[in-house]
């Protein structure tokens, strides 16, 4: 019956003792594959992580916001070009004014002298200045379709600087010729060299204020229109962005699914170790006891 016992308690112990083995073994490899799912899910937290930085701004979840951005943007460039239109308006009818006055002015300067006979050179200036009214004329119109940087209204202004400097050396020729005579100066030149043009003054730095301006507005026309194709471009990229994060969520959701697996399976197995240790510990008190129980007497 001792041999026996012996034998069965044997068997009982080493079988215990595989079946200790086997899980421990198989604890030791769900530890392994669980390290190498957690170093592979964090390096796809990392790249989830990476994309969204990458792309903060053109994400699906800001879609609505880039849309706002945009209509707000779009608002404000049609404020800017009313702006812009207004301020042209207001140069173009500065510039009328100005060669109205300046038109008026040499008509009052020269009325004086309107019996004199300057000759062929009082002729050509007079020609020249309906030229120039003309040319100020259709310069004006021009200005009313397009920028003072237009090929025709660049075409039309060059005519008139001629015109202009043209006319101006026909003046002074002609006070020149008349200064000659009568050996006293020129009364024209007398008036215009005492009395300065206040008036024309004025204009000229409300020219140079309102161009300053518009130059203003077209620089912020400008820079709003950039972001809104910043934005336009976030918009038309937003399915392709929802495309590749939803791969890249898919991923991580399937390896974070692996890794919960182990992680309950790892459990599992320390279970079954910590079982196998305690049923090996048992089997091997209860053949303690039966071997004591089975022991003869001593004798009396």
């Amino acid at each position: 019956m001792r041999i026996a016992n012996t034998l069965a308690s044997f068997f009982m112990d080493e079988n215990l003792k595989v079946r200790e083995a086997q899980a421990v073994g198989t604890s030791e490899f769900l530890d392994s594959e669980l390290e190498k799912t957690r170093k592979t899910l964090e390096e796809r937290e990392k790249q989830l992580a990476e994309y969204r930085s990458q792309h903060m701004g053109g994400l699906p979840d800001e879609i609505e916001t880039n849309l706002r951005t945009l209509d707000r943007l779009q608002q404000q460039i049609t404020i800017k070009n009313e702006t812009l239109t207004q301020a042209r308006n207001a140069l173009n009818l500065l510039q009328a004014q100005i060669a109205q006055s300046n038109e008026m002015a040499s008509q009052t300067m020269t009325d004086p002298f309107s019996s004199m006979d300057f000759g062929e050179d009082s002729l050509g200036s007079s020609e020249d200045e309906q030229k120039l009214a003309s040319a100020q004329k259709e310069y004006e119109a021009l200005l009313l379709k397009y920028t003072d940087k237009h090929p025709d209204a660049r075409k039309i202004k060059k005519i008139i600087e001629k015109l202009t400097t043209s006319i101006e050396e026909n003046k002074a020729k002609a006070a020149a010729e008349s200064e000659a005579e009568s050996g006293e100066p020129s009364e024209i030149n007398e008036i215009e060299t005492q009395m300065p043009n206040f008036a024309a003054m004025q204009q000229g730095a409300q020219v140079k204020q309102i161009s300053t301006e518009i130059q203003k507005i077209e620089s912020d026309i400008a820079n709003l229109e950039e972001q809104m194709k910043q934005y336009q471009t976030r918009v038309e990229d937003t399915p392709k962005r929802e495309l590749e994060l939803q791969s890249l969520q898919r991923d991580y959701a399937n390896i974070q699914s692996v890794f919960n697996s182990l992680l309950d399976r790892k459990l599992e197995a320390e279970l079954s170790v910590n079982m196998e240790k305690s049923r090996r510990a048992s089997s091997s008190g209860y053949w303690t006891m039966q071997g004591c129980l089975n022991a003869p007497y001593p004798p009396m």
